[in-house]
């Protein structure tokens, strides 16, 4: 339950990430739609920032969605420990009926 609460908010986190990369760009952009910085150094800076919060995003959305995956695959999960002990106690290929004797 843990791993599918922890995989739902870090795909959340991610996608917000994502978002406001986006925003961010978007209203970087003039009228004629081209992207206008004061300097090269302030241009370097936010293409490499934007880069990394994008990539920081599609890991989060990715290790997200992995974790949502485990946690549903753990919740649907239907082995029990005392089947699993029978079943090692009396391997394929053998028959023992307990009720008989």
């Amino acid at each position: 339950m843990l791993a599918l609460a922890f995989g739902v908010l870090l795909f959340i986190g991610g996608f917000v990430l994502r978002h406001l990369a986006n925003r961010r760009e978007f209203y970087r952009r003039n009228e004629a739609g081209i992207l206008t910085f004061q300097n090269y150094r302030s241009a370097v800076g936010f293409s490499a920032s934007n880069t990394a919060i994008r990539w920081g995003a599609r890991l989060a959305m990715l290790f997200g969605l992995a974790f949502v995956l485990m946690g549903w695959a753990l919740m649907t999960d239907t082995h029990d420990p005392q089947t699993a002990e029978r079943d090692r106690m009396n391997p394929v290929g053998t028959v023992r009926d307990e009720g008989r004797r």
